[in-house]
């Protein structure tokens, strides 16, 4: 047999034997994740942030651990242990939104507006098809005044707004800007959904919706 040949076969099975291994344990921490988010859905944080940690300590690159952690932190009120783990997250996948999403919604309710501002912003640059993202940066442009901008954002978004949810945020912040646009008609017409259908997001409203129809 050919001497460069056996050196070469030798070498394609010590690459091969190497990632046994790492196959065999990316599976493992595959089949602990799924555990893990079963764990979540019961509400059994403790057990699945366990879980979720033996995973992130053997495989420091994944991010999704790592996600289902910052969730968690959240969950249970521990702010700066929530943000860590969203930037972290950050720090292995730049082009992953929820994270980005959550990191706003978590610094917003820390009162911290800019940094809201900043990775609501990052989370729509890195996936525009984001719904989520698409709503955040609409009410950000709102905030700011930015009527025209935030309607042409919701009007020309390349999705359909499918969850119920994000449909009823969208009707809430279209409303708003008819109503800041003084086209009473259009926004009463836009919130009759949210007021009919007596919404949770109805009491932001409400007020409003009355208003409107006088001025109509």
């Amino acid at each position: 047999m050919n001497k460069e040949f056996v050196i070469k076969l030798f070498f394609i099975f010590c690459f091969l034997y190497s990632n046994t291994g790492h196959i065999v344990a990316q599976e493992g921490h595959k089949q602990l994740y799924e555990k893990a988010l079963e764990l979540i859905e019961e509400e059994e944080y403790d057990d699945a942030k366990e879980i979720l940690l033996k995973i992130t300590k053997n495989d420091p690159n994944n991010y999704l651990a790592f996600f289902e952690l910052a969730k968690i932190e959240e969950e249970d009120g521990e702010e700066e242990e929530a943000e860590k783990y969203f930037l972290k997250v950050h720090s292995i996948n730049v082009e992953f939104s929820p994270a980005l999403t959550r990191l706003g919604r978590l610094y917003q309710e820390m009162g911290k507006e800019d940094e809201a501002k900043q990775y609501y912003l990052l989370a729509w640059i890195v996936d525009p098809r984001s719904e989520p993202a698409i709503l955040n940066v609409s009410t950000m442009l709102l905030k700011n005044g930015q009527f025209e901008l935030a309607k042409n954002l919701l009007e020309n978004a390349p999705v359909k707004f499918e969850s119920e949810d994000n449909k009823n945020q969208l009707i809430f912040n279209m409303g708003f800007i008819y109503y800041f646009q003084n086209d009473w008609q259009k926004a009463r017409e836009t919130w009759k959904p949210l007021i009919e259908s007596r919404h949770s997001l109805a009491k932001h409203i409400e007020g409003l919706y009355y208003t409107a129809g006088e001025r109509e």
